[in-house]
């Protein structure tokens, strides 16, 4: 970190020996001033190599998290450019809310707007998602939570989440509990 900012680069190796494929390169960066904070990072991946081309996955994201009270409100722009012969682009928006109503016990809305383009740019599908949640904090690193949520979907994108049969939309309930490491 420098100061308010903070910079973050990021290399991995790939899955063969002596081949690139799987390789990860990224940059990461963000930005604290007061109840504001502004993050950007852009990473490639190196996938495999079909008979006429290589593909390559590119992912620019950008977004913005805005605290005021017990509420802290989110936004974000990501985009998704996969070259090659199965090339295509994802373009999504986010937006999300969280209240705390206590120190433990926290509310959560969030929406996704993700479009699914072909390498012409035509658009080939929609996914909208909405997520109601509640979580309790059990300690420090281990949350219980509780969900719902609604995705509607149009289109019909082999090889994406776009499903004919989510078409006329899906509403899933979930709880569990959550621990990072």
């Amino acid at each position: 970190r420098f100061g308010a900012g903070g910079v973050r680069v990021d290399y991995a190796l790939g899955e063969v020996v002596g081949e690139s494929w799987g390789t990860r390169t990224g940059i990461m960066g963000d930005f604290v001033f007061g109840p504001v904070t502004l993050a950007g990072a852009y990473s490639t991946v190196k996938g495999s190599t079909l008979a006429t081309s290589t593909i390559t996955t590119k992912t620019t994201n950008f977004g913005g998290v805005f605290a005021m009270g017990p509420f802290t409100f989110r936004a974000g722009l990501s985009d998704t450019d996969t070259s090659g012969a199965a090339g295509g682009n994802t373009p999504m928006i986010v937006f999300g809310v969280q209240y705390a109503m206590s120190p433990t016990l926290n509310g959560r809305l969030g929406y996704y707007d993700t479009k699914f383009e072909n390498a012409a740019g035509a658009e080939l599908g929609q996914s909208k998602l909405l997520i109601v949640a509640l979580d309790y904090s059990l300690s420090k690193r281990t949350t219980a939570y509780v969900e719902v949520d609604r995705r509607d979907q149009s289109g019909n994108q082999q090889g994406t989440i776009v499903n004919v049969s989510l078409r006329d939309g899906a509403t899933a309930f979930g709880v569990g509990i959550a621990h990072s490491f």
